[in-house]
């Protein structure tokens, strides 16, 4: 999984980091004749899948 955030934005990059995403990039995206910086998080199925594990629900009695 992938997401492209800019640099400045530090909630998104919060939350990248959250999901245990790292920084593997970065390019320049030109948009209406403006350089605009983008960074790009990533996390491979693996390390997602062992990172999202959830404890087993508790029996009911």
């Amino acid at each position: 999984m992938i997401a492209e955030i800019r640099p400045e934005n530090e909630a998104s990059r919060h939350v990248a980091e959250r999901l245990g995403m790292k920084t593997a990039g970065s390019f320049i995206k030109h948009y209406r004749g403006k350089n605009m910086p983008h960074l790009i998080y990533a996390v491979s199925k693996e390390d997602w899948a062992a990172s999202n594990q959830t404890p087993p629900a508790p029996e009911s009695a």
